[in-house]
């Protein structure tokens, strides 16, 4: 028994330590600002969207040649427009929000 408790007394400290750690740290979790807000419960604030960003995309050349344009959208997601007539413009209208 005693041989047994000279082996084990490391590993058992070790888990009492954890489980006495882990009850202070679930005990002390509300107290410094930790609260179980849910993003979408109505707790914040509405966007507003200001300081509007103009890109525009031009693709210049002889008038009538078709070609294939790629570009990224506002929100950076790729598109392609096939067989499209040179002079090919777009506008996107962006802001900070």
């Amino acid at each position: 028994m005693v041989s047994l408790f000279r082996r084990m007394w490391v590993p058992i400290v070790m888990i009492l330590v954890a489980i006495v750690g882990a009850s202070v740290v679930m005990r002390l979790h509300g107290v410094f600002g930790s609260h179980r807000y849910v993003p979408d419960a109505g707790n914040s604030d509405a966007i507003v969207a200001f300081n509007p960003k103009y890109v525009r995309y031009e693709v210049l050349g002889p008038p009538g040649t078709v070609v294939t344009v790629n570009y990224l959208d506002a929100q950076a997601e790729p598109h392609e427009v096939a067989n499209a007539a040179i002079p090919w413009s777009l506008t996107i209208v962006t802001t900070l929000t």
